[in-house]
């Protein structure tokens, strides 16, 4: 009896290790499954996330570098006004106007001195010429701007310009010490109190250190800050320390 017994509960015993087998083998599958689901999800929901916050990067950076961008292009406006300001200022300075009154050799020597004054301390400034109501060349610093004439709205004397308002150039290069150099220049309008011409005033002025004078509001200091024109020619900044490796396409 006892015997029977046994055998009766071992083969109840196995009964019920097979079925637990069975059972485990679904149960595996099917976490198997799950897991292999919830791995794929987590896969593409972290995938999603990494590509949402690298795009709000790409934003927020490209959001500030146009800001970068906007404040350099307003300095830089700033400075032609104040370029224009600046000529303004030279053209009605009391040395100037004591030259045009008495032209000696001792007023033009002082005028030359405080020229050359202005040529140390301000790094933009290339130079001065001071031509006569004819357009001809009177005094100047430097002869390298020799090939420069004056444009034809002044050699013409057209009325609708003079007084206060200041003629600006384009940009053109120049050659100094073998190296060339983009700059512009300015003209000033030196009248009479009846408003005849007593002469004119020209500035030149460095583009190179203008955009010098500007870099600063880069967020990278050593960044390379590149001037082109309306057509696409690069006018200024490919000598820089860091030029870019691609300059951009017009």
């Amino acid at each position: 009896m006892f015997k029977r017994q046994t055998n009766k509960n071992v083969s109840k015993f196995l009964l019920i290790s097979a079925q637990d087998i069975q059972w485990s083998r679904q149960q595996v599958l099917a976490l198997l499954s799950q897991v292999s689901v919830m791995l794929i999800s987590i896969v593409i929901f972290t995938t999603l996330l990494l590509s949402l916050g690298e795009r709000r990067l790409q934003e927020d950076w490209a959001a500030k570098r146009y800001s970068e961008l906007q404040t350099v292009g307003t300095l830089a406006s700033d400075k032609v006004n104040f370029l224009q300001f600046r000529t303004q200022a030279f053209s009605k300075a009391e040395l100037m106007n004591q030259y045009l009154s008495n032209p000696s050799e001792l007023q033009k020597e002082k005028l030359l001195k405080n020229w050359d004054g202005l040529l140390t301390h301000i790094p933009e400034l290339l130079g001065l010429s001071l031509f006569d109501p004819q357009g001809n060349p009177r005094l100047k610093t430097t002869n390298a701007f020799d090939n420069v004439a004056l444009p034809t709205v002044v050699v013409n004397h057209d009325k609708t310009m003079g007084g206060n308002d200041i003629y600006s150039s384009q940009i053109q290069f120049v050659s100094i010490n073998g190296k060339l150099i983009p700059y512009v220049y300015q003209l000033a309008w030196i009248e009479n109190p009846d408003q005849s011409i007593r002469g004119y005033l020209v500035t030149y002025n460095s583009i190179s250190e203008v955009l010098q004078t500007i870099k600063p509001a880069f967020f990278n200091h050593h960044s390379p800050l590149l001037l082109f024109g309306s057509q696409g020619m690069l006018y200024a900044g490919a000598s820089q320390e860091q030029p870019l490796k691609k300059s951009p396409q017009p």
